[in-house]
């Protein structure tokens, strides 16, 4: 079966309020806190919850402890993304395909720590408690 649209008649058909050059709002940020890997986004990575904490284990070798790095950016007041790149490669921030997790708002994304041995990159992030303090100093 075939379906063959007239996107012309659609489009004549639409009311012109609809299709005025309004210029576009920016959209809220759908979520509040993630994280970034440097990798693509279909790498594996293992994902572990804890009370204290969520640990993400990516198998990866060729790397050393001091090529790992940690930044928290604040995209927009009250959205943060946690960035964890590589010092060997070259603007991974503006990469689109990056592995990413939306991160629950019970976390503390300005206390991550990352860790590289024994060819595993692990990246702890750690909970806040309910009395809003961090578990994990």
């Amino acid at each position: 079966m075939v379906v063959v649209y007239d996107i012309e008649a659609a489009a004549s058909a639409v009311p012109s309020t609809v299709t005025s050059s309004k210029p576009l709002k920016r959209m809220p940020h759908l979520f509040a806190k993630v994280l970034q890997l440097p990798f693509r986004s279909d790498k594996d990575v293992e994902v572990h919850e804890t009370p204290e904490c969520y640990m993400f284990a990516i198998q990866h070798s060729g790397l050393a402890a001091e090529d790992v790095r940690v930044q928290v950016l604040e995209i927009v007041p009250g959205a943060v993304k946690v960035v964890v790149g590589l010092l060997s490669s070259s603007s991974d921030e503006n990469q689109v395909d990056c592995w990413r997790f939306r991160l629950p708002p019970t976390t503390s994304p300005e206390a991550t720590r990352v860790e590289y041995s024994d060819e595993v990159l692990l990246v702890t992030v750690p909970k806040i408690e309910a009395g809003g303090l961090d578990r994990l100093a």
